[in-house]
Protein backbone atom coordinates (compact mmCIF):
# COMPACT_ATOMS: atom_id res chain seq x y z
CA UNK A 1 0.00 0.00 0.00
CA UNK A 2 2.71 2.67 0.15
CA UNK A 3 3.74 4.75 3.32
CA UNK A 4 1.01 6.80 3.30
CA UNK A 5 -1.99 4.46 3.67
CA UNK A 6 -2.72 1.52 6.03
CA UNK A 7 -5.58 -1.03 6.33
CA UNK A 8 -7.61 -0.55 9.07
CA UNK A 9 -9.49 -3.68 10.75
CA UNK A 10 -12.55 -2.77 13.17
CA UNK A 11 -14.44 -5.37 14.95
CA UNK A 12 -18.50 -5.15 14.18
CA UNK A 13 -20.13 -3.62 16.95
CA UNK A 14 -23.35 -5.55 16.47
CA UNK A 15 -21.89 -8.17 14.04
CA UNK A 16 -18.50 -9.00 15.53
CA UNK A 17 -17.31 -9.51 12.24
CA UNK A 18 -13.81 -8.06 11.23
CA UNK A 19 -14.10 -5.02 8.46
CA UNK A 20 -10.67 -3.83 6.87
CA UNK A 21 -10.64 -0.40 5.21
CA UNK A 22 -7.65 1.51 3.71
CA UNK A 23 -6.98 4.95 5.18
CA UNK A 24 -4.62 7.26 4.99
CA UNK A 25 -2.23 8.17 8.32
CA UNK A 26 -0.17 10.56 10.57
CA UNK A 27 2.23 9.73 12.85
CA UNK A 28 1.55 12.22 16.02
CA UNK A 29 3.49 12.00 19.37
CA UNK A 30 3.47 8.13 19.19
CA UNK A 31 0.11 7.47 18.04
CA UNK A 32 -1.79 6.88 14.71
CA UNK A 33 -4.31 9.61 13.49
CA UNK A 34 -6.61 8.81 10.74
CA UNK A 35 -10.00 10.85 9.73
CA UNK A 36 -13.04 9.66 8.40
CA UNK A 37 -15.99 11.69 6.87
CA UNK A 38 -18.46 11.96 9.01
CA UNK A 39 -20.64 10.28 7.01
CA UNK A 40 -18.66 7.27 6.77
CA UNK A 41 -19.81 4.02 9.05
CA UNK A 42 -17.00 1.62 9.59
CA UNK A 43 -15.53 3.65 12.73
CA UNK A 44 -18.37 4.08 14.55
CA UNK A 45 -17.48 0.34 14.87
CA UNK A 46 -15.02 1.61 17.37
CA UNK A 47 -17.16 3.39 20.18
CA UNK A 48 -18.37 -0.33 20.99
CA UNK A 49 -14.92 -2.23 20.08
CA UNK A 50 -12.21 -0.39 20.71
CA UNK A 51 -9.32 -3.12 19.99
CA UNK A 52 -8.74 -2.32 16.32
CA UNK A 53 -5.04 -3.36 13.96
CA UNK A 54 -3.52 -1.11 11.21
CA UNK A 55 -1.39 -3.13 8.24
CA UNK A 56 1.62 -0.38 8.32
CA UNK A 57 4.34 -1.00 5.39
CA UNK A 58 4.09 -4.28 5.93
CA UNK A 59 3.68 -4.21 9.57
CA UNK A 60 0.79 -5.34 11.57
CA UNK A 61 -0.05 -2.98 14.62
CA UNK A 62 -2.54 -3.74 17.21
CA UNK A 63 -3.99 -1.11 19.45
CA UNK A 64 -6.90 0.61 20.93
CA UNK A 65 -8.44 3.70 19.10
CA UNK A 66 -10.43 6.81 20.68
CA UNK A 67 -12.62 9.12 18.45
CA UNK A 68 -11.80 12.33 19.05
CA UNK A 69 -15.44 14.61 18.14
CA UNK A 70 -15.84 18.93 18.43
CA UNK A 71 -13.76 20.90 20.58
CA UNK A 72 -11.75 17.87 21.58
CA UNK A 73 -10.62 17.38 17.88
CA UNK A 74 -9.75 20.98 17.31
CA UNK A 75 -5.93 20.69 18.50
CA UNK A 76 -5.20 17.69 17.22
CA UNK A 77 -6.78 18.63 13.54
CA UNK A 78 -4.75 21.63 14.01
CA UNK A 79 -1.62 19.99 14.26
CA UNK A 80 -2.41 17.87 11.81
CA UNK A 81 -3.25 20.07 8.50
CA UNK A 82 -0.35 22.00 9.77
CA UNK A 83 2.16 18.52 9.47
CA UNK A 84 0.69 18.25 6.01
CA UNK A 85 -0.33 21.66 4.60
CA UNK A 86 -2.05 19.87 1.22
CA UNK A 87 -4.56 18.39 3.41
CA UNK A 88 -5.56 22.18 4.65
CA UNK A 89 -5.55 22.88 0.21
CA UNK A 90 -7.71 19.77 0.17
CA UNK A 91 -10.32 21.07 3.16
CA UNK A 92 -10.15 24.33 1.91
CA UNK A 93 -9.03 25.61 5.50
CA UNK A 94 -6.65 28.45 5.11
CA UNK A 95 -3.24 28.06 6.79
CA UNK A 96 -0.57 30.89 7.60
CA UNK A 97 2.75 31.50 9.23
CA UNK A 98 0.41 30.94 12.04
CA UNK A 99 -1.15 27.90 11.61
CA UNK A 100 -4.66 26.73 10.09
CA UNK A 101 -7.58 29.22 10.44
CA UNK A 102 -9.42 28.27 13.93
CA UNK A 103 -13.02 28.98 11.95
CA UNK A 104 -11.61 26.66 9.30
CA UNK A 105 -10.64 23.90 11.40
CA UNK A 106 -13.89 23.78 13.75
CA UNK A 107 -15.82 24.11 10.41
CA UNK A 108 -13.70 21.11 9.23
CA UNK A 109 -14.47 19.06 12.55
CA UNK A 110 -18.15 18.98 11.32
CA UNK A 111 -17.21 16.94 8.81
CA UNK A 112 -14.99 14.85 9.90
CA UNK A 113 -13.81 12.79 12.66
CA UNK A 114 -10.52 11.76 14.40
CA UNK A 115 -9.59 8.34 15.20
CA UNK A 116 -6.87 8.10 17.20
CA UNK A 117 -5.08 4.96 18.01
CA UNK A 118 -2.38 3.76 20.58
CA UNK A 119 -0.52 0.96 19.56
CA UNK A 120 -0.46 -1.35 21.97
CA UNK A 121 2.52 -1.92 24.41
CA UNK A 122 4.09 -4.98 23.04
CA UNK A 123 4.10 -2.76 19.36
CA UNK A 124 6.74 -0.13 18.75
CA UNK A 125 6.05 3.25 18.24
CA UNK A 126 5.12 4.30 15.16
CA UNK A 127 7.82 6.38 12.87
CA UNK A 128 5.77 6.81 9.94
CA UNK A 129 3.95 10.11 8.54
CA UNK A 130 1.55 10.95 6.24
CA UNK A 131 -1.99 11.41 5.96
CA UNK A 132 -5.08 12.68 4.14
CA UNK A 133 -8.25 11.07 4.34
CA UNK A 134 -10.41 8.02 3.63
CA UNK A 135 -12.91 7.94 1.26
Amino acid sequence: LGRQFALITVTGGRTGRSYTTPVQYLEVDGSYVVTSQIHRRWWRNIDVEPEVSLLVAGDEVAGRARILRDEASHELLSTCLSQVPRLAKFYGVAIDEDGPDPVGVADLAELIVLIVIDPSSADSSPSRTSMSTSR
